[in-house]
């Protein structure tokens, strides 16, 4: 068995997987394989970050604080339909598009850009 430090409990599997109560309140979850969880529902508060690729099976739902909800923040694209289409296609198809104007010739591109 490993040696904890006075006061923490550890549980430390031959595999290396982990779970670590620490002195200081912090609480440590290694797993050498995949960490799977279920529960009716899981809630946490604060805030979570995650290094590495993330999929959702199911749909997503960003509330905020105000009347106007939670906002999305991206540094790369977003993107819809498999990847299909983009923020930054439809941005572009829209800044540049025209209309065909009845009197003769096109319209010429909208006054405000996306």
């Amino acid at each position: 068995p490993l040696a904890a430090p006075s006061g923490e409990f550890w549980l430390v599997h031959q595999s290396g997987s982990l779970l670590k109560f620490h002195n200081d309140g912090t609480v440590e979850l290694v797993s050498a394989g995949t960490l799977t969880s279920s529960a009716p529902q899981w809630n946490h508060t604060g805030p979570v970050h995650i290094t590495g690729d993330v999929t959702i099976t199911g749909n997503e739902t960003v509330t905020g604080n105000d009347t106007v909800g939670g906002n999305i923040v991206a540094a790369g694209n977003i993107s819809d339909q498999g990847g299909a289409k983009s923020m930054a296609g439809m941005r572009t198809a829209y800044n540049s598009h025209t209309h065909t104007d009845p009197q003769g010739g096109t319209t010429g591109t909208p006054n405000t850009g996306m």
